[in-house]
This record gives C-alpha cells, structure tokens and sequence, in this order.
C-alpha cells in the first residue's frame, strides 16, 4: 500500500477532492466505530462523506439507487468530484481506504471484504477467474494463500468497499440502465426458487463489463466485516511476497459462474 505521504500536497488535496464517501445504513442500524471514528480525520482533509439512511428497511436496490444519484447530483455542482466510493455501515477500514482505491483511477476497484456460511466458510466477497476461466468465490476452506498487496482484475466485486469512477455512472445512464436493479428474469426464478440468484451488487458488475469497463482488487486495502464476529482474511494466509497476478483462485472453491 503506497502511503499518503508519498503524495505531493497538491495531488493529496486534488484525491481527497474527487471522492465521495457514502455509507449506507437502516433505520434500526448505526455505524461501527471501525467507521464512525474516521469522521474526525475525513472532516479535518477536506473528504465528502455521508450517511444514507435506508428508509424502507432493506431495499437495497433503492438504496444503491440513491447512492448513485447523490453522487451523479454532487458531480453536476463540483466538477472535480470523479469517484464514489461505498462503504457498509458493519466495517472497520483504515482512515485512508477511500483514497488508496480512488489513486488508481480505475472504473471499478474493490477492496477486499470477507463473510462467512457454513458452505464456504470465510470467503471473499468478490469472483476471480480459477485456472480454468471460471468465476468463483476464494474461500478458506480451499484456497490456501492470498496476495497482501496488488491489483488483479477480477470478474465481479461486492459493493461493502466499492471505488467507482464517474464516467461508468455517466455510460450506464446514457444507455438507459438502471446500474443497481437485479435483472427480471432473476426476480422470477428467484420467485419460484425461494431465494435470489443475483444481487445488486453483481448486477452492476455484469452490466459494467457490457459496457466495456474492467473490474480490479487491490488486495492491500483489507476491512473487517462485523457480523457476529469480525470477519476478515486469516494473517497466516496473506503472502506480501505473491504477486496478485499470479494467485489463481482454487478451482475447488464454492460456487462458480459460467
């Protein structure tokens, strides 16, 4: 992870300056502290952020929905405004997380967040292609070892620490997307199956792929999910030494996507 203090003071104000922080919450839900305690540190450099209270209780299309207008609107006043970055309400980050994923420039960059299921276990919240092109969670169970730092593309990413740049908002809505909504066909079989097959959040990777748009991890910029417990890759199986482009995801691991 390059330091801040590596930055000029000019290219320092310029980053802080195009981001949008933006932290989605329900009604019945606060922010962790991981969070709520970098608002001191973000206020004092000058980093937009705010909190959006999801007022239906778990639409979460709508609320991403939201998200993205807030955004576009605060790029249409200030022009030097270009990424926004999500960030869910049940993390703890470092202070500098949103300026380290925006100082790549990329449309569409992740860091990496972990859940956990008794199918998976501990699995990153992203797809990466195995040896043999196909998609799939890296979970704890199977994959052994992961990079500490790096950039790797990817073929989708959850949205609980997501960088996204301007322009991928500006294509989606010029040609007539909805960048959040789950596509019919998956409302359907989800109906009748009893559970949803897509997500929001691959939904927009899915659509930022079709309009041309690469998809990365950097994987030096790591939070903690707080669910019952906190939930976060294991140390003893991040490698700073591994160069990301050539971990492969276990081919054995849960769920792939063709």
């Amino acid at each position: 992870m390059v330091p801040m203090s590596a930055l000029t003071d000019k290219e320092f104000t310029d980053l802080v300056q195009s981001i949008l922080v933006v932290i989605p919450h329900r009604a019945d839900e606060g922010i962790h502290p991981g969070l709520a305690n970098h608002f001191a540190i973000w206020g004092r450099i000058g980093l937009k952020f705010a909190t959006l209270k999801d007022p239906s209780g778990g639409y979460i299309e709508t609320i991403r929905g939201n998200m993205e207008k807030t955004f576009l609107e605060l790029c249409d006043i200030d022009p030097k405004v270009k990424f926004l970055v999500m960030i869910d309400n049940d993390e703890a980050v470092s202070w500098d997380a949103p300026l380290q994923l925006a100082k790549h420039d990329l449309p569409v960059v992740s860091g990496v967040i972990c859940a956990f299921n008794s199918e998976r276990g501990i699995f990153s919240c992203f797809l990466s292609n195995d040896a043999k092109g196909v998609p799939r969670f890296a979970s704890d169970r199977f994959t052994d070892v992961y990079p500490g730092k790096g950039l790797k593309k990817i073929h989708s990413a959850g949205t609980g620490l997501l960088c996204i740049r301007r322009d991928v908002f500006e294509t989606l809505v010029d040609k007539g997307e909805f960048s959040f909504m789950v596509p019919d066909h998956y409302r359907k079989e989800g109906y009748r199956a009893g559970h949803m097959k897509q997500t929001e959040d691959f939904a927009f990777c899915d659509r930022v792929r079709d309009a041309g748009f690469d998809i990365h991890v950097d994987f030096a910029v790591r939070g903690l999910h707080f669910k019952q417990i906190a939930i976060g890759l294991p140390d003893s199986k991040v490698d700073d030494d591994l160069d990301a482009n050539d971990w492969t995801v276990s081919s054995l691991d849960f769920r792939g996507i063709k």
